[in-house]
């Protein structure tokens, strides 16, 4: 994840290595993966919690491999994270 995070971002918006493991095995966050052919293309990390108006998600970070642009992965993933979030409760509407 932290090589794909190095070809998507620039230095002074990409994590660090222990900034990233910190997010993707945080409590509260949940990691969605692409994969073709065995090989990573894609993943989010959506971080889980409660508020004072119920429980809300947020993107941590999208990442989506350069030359897997524009085929619909990152679409795929946010559905998936959206559709993961609101079955632990978060509402769309509370969403961020």
């Amino acid at each position: 994840m932290y090589a794909l995070d190095v070809a998507c971002f620039e230095r002074p918006f990409r994590f660090s290595r222990g900034t990233m493991r910190r997010f993707a095995e945080a409590k509260n966050a949940r990691v969605i993966v692409a994969e073709e052919r065995g090989a990573l293309v894609g993943f989010v990390i959506v971080d889980v919690e409660a508020s004072g108006e119920g429980r809300v998600g947020y993107v941590v970070t999208l990442d989506v491999d350069p030359g897997c642009r524009r085929r619909g992965i990152a679409r795929g993933l946010m559905m998936e994270a959206e559709t993961r979030a609101r079955r632990e409760g978060c509402d769309a509407d509370a969403m961020l």
